[in-house]
C-alpha cells in the first residue's frame, strides 16, 4: 500500500524553522503526538524512486535524509519498487510531490493561499518607494522636480543644499509611487561632526525603507569611487537598484551613449543585474525610460519562484559546479525555498552552513539570476544547517 502523501507533508515539515512571516505548509511543526504516530508508519517504510534519472530521484533522498535527522529513523531508499514486506513511500517527479500535497495540505494550503492574497493586496495599495540617493551635487533635486514636472525641491549649484529627507507622492502611467530626495553623500571623513553628517544618516535611513535605490551620477564626472560606495549601501540593505547617469546634456555631444553605458557597466561588474539609466534632468530626457525600470524592479522584488522550479534548478546549478571540499567534507544541498519577498529571500538547507564560502553563494545567486531574471532586485541567501532554527 502507499502511504498518502499527508504524510509526506508531515514529514517535510519536520525541520525547526520558524520563518518570520505566518508559516508555510512546508514549514509547519507537527505537534509532539504526530511523532510517534510518525515512528510508527515508518517501521516498515521505504521511500521508493525512479529508476535512472537522479534528478527525479532527489526528492525522496532528501525524504530519507530529512527522517533520519528529525525522527532519528533510518528509511531505506529503494529504486523502482519496494521489498516484499515492507511499506512503500513512493515519491517521483518533485512536481507530482507537489500536487499531491496541495491536493491534501488542506487547511495549511488554503492558509497560505490567503496570506499570499493578503501580501498581495497589501503590496497594491503601498506606494512604490524610491530613493534618490548620490552625491553632493550630482542633480538629485532636479531629477525629482523633473520627474514631477513642478519644482518641490530647492535645485542651488552649491553642493549640500538639501539637508533633509523628503517624502513626495506622484503617480506613474497609473501606478503610485513615492520619491525620496535625500541629502548627498560624502565620504566619511569629509563629514564627521557636522549637520552633514546627519543628513547622511538619513539618506542611509532613506535606503533601507525604500524599495527601489537610484544611485544618481553626474554623467560628466563618471561613476567615481564614492559612487561605487553608494551602489554597495543599496546592496547591504537588500534593496532594488537602479543606477542613473544624470546631466547627459553636458556629454552627449562628446560621448557615444553605447560606449558610455558599457564603460558605466564595467565599474559595476559586481552588479551587473542592476539596470543603468541615463537622463538629463534640465531637458527632461530619459526620465520615462528610467521611471519603467523602476516599476520593473519593483516587481521583480515581488517575484516568487515556484519551489520545484526553484530546487531543480539550484541542483542542477551544483551539479554543474560542486562546491569545493573543506578538509574532507563538502556543501551539500538539502533543500532551498523562497521564505519572502521585497526582498526576495532564499533559504537554502545544507548539512553544514559553515562549509558556504562567499564566493560559492556570488555562484549560486548568479544562477538564481540566471534562470528568473531577479534584475534590479536585491537578493538575501540564507544558509541554514539542517535542523537549525534561526537565531
Amino acid at each position: 500500500m502507499l502511504l498518502p502523501a499527508a504524510f509526506i507533508a508531515l514529514v517535510a515539515a519536520a525541520p525547526a524553522v520558524q520563518p518570520p512571516r505566518p508559516p508555510f505548509p512546508i514549514w509547519p511543526l507537527p505537534r509532539e503526538s504526530r511523532y510517534e504516530d510518525a515512528r510508527l508508519l515508518l517501521t516498515d517504510a521505504v521511500v521508493v524512486v525512479p529508476a535512472g534519472d537522479l534528478r527525479a530521484q532527489w526528492p525522496g533522498r532528501l525524504l530519507a535524509e530529512i527522517v533520519a535527522d528529525q525522527f532519528g529513523v533510518a528509511l531505506p531508499v529503494a529504486v523502482g519498487s519496494a521489498p516484499e514486506g515492507r511499506t512503500p513511500i513512493v515519491v517521483g517527479e518533485e512536481h507530482a510531490v507537489e500536487e499531491e500535497l496541495e491536493a491534501e495540505l488542506g487547511e495549511a494550503t488554503e492558509t497560505q493561499r490567503r496570506w499570499d492574497a493578503m501580501i498581495a493586496a497589501e503590496t497594491e495599495d503601498t506606494p512604490l518607494g524610491i530613493a534618490i540617493v548620490g552625491r553632493p551635487n550630482v542633480g538629485k533635486s532636479a531629477l525629482v522636480n523633473a520627474i514631477l514636472g513642478e519644482e518641490r525641491v530647492i535645485v542651488s549649484e552649491v553642493a549640500g543644499t538639501t539637508r533633509d529627507a523628503v517624502d513626495t507622492p506622484f503617480a506613474f502611467e497609473g501606478e503610485a509611487m513615492t520619491l525620496v530626495d535625500t541629502a548627498g553623500i560624502r565620504r566619511p571623513g569629509r563629514i564627521e561632526g557636522s549637520i552633514e553628517h546627519y543628513s547622511v544618516l538619513r539618506a542611509r535611513q532613506a535606503v533601507h525603507r525604500a524599495d527601489v535605490a537610484v544611485v544618481v551620477f553626474d554623467a560628466a564626472d563618471g561613476l567615481r569611487a564614492q559612487d561605487l560606495h553608494i551602489v554597495g549601501l543599496a546592496l547591504e540593505a537588500s534593496a532594488g537598484l537602479v543606477v542613473c547617469a544624470n546631466k547627459w546634456d553636458l556629454v552627449k555631444d562628446t560621448k557615444e551613449l553605447s560606449a558610455f553605458t558599457a564603460a558605466v557597466r564595467r565599474r559595476l561588474r559586481f552588479a551587473p543585474w542592476a539596470p543603468v539609466a541615463v537622463v538629463s534632468a534640465l531637458e527632461r530626457t530619459g526620465l520615462d525610460d528610467l521611471l519603467r525600470e523602476l516599476r520593473a524592479t519593483g516587481e521583480e522584488r515581488r517575484r516568487r519562484v515556484p519551489t520545484s522550479e526553484l530546487n531543480a534548478v539550484m541542483r542542477g546549478a551544483m551539479a554543474r559546479r560542486p562546491p569545493p571540499v573543506a578538509g574532507r567534507r563538502r556543501l551539500k544541498l538539502l533543500y532551498v525555498t523562497q521564505a519572502r519577498t521585497e526582498p526576495p529571500t532564499f533559504v537554502f538547507f545544507v548539512n553544514d552552513a559553515r562549509l558556504v564560502v562567499s564566493t560559492y553563494e556570488r555562484y549560486l545567486e548568479n544562477a538564481l539570476r540566471g534562470a528568473f531574471g531577479f534584475r534590479g532586485a536585491g537578493l538575501k541567501l540564507i544558509f541554514r544547517t539542517r535542523g537549525e532554527s534561526p537565531a
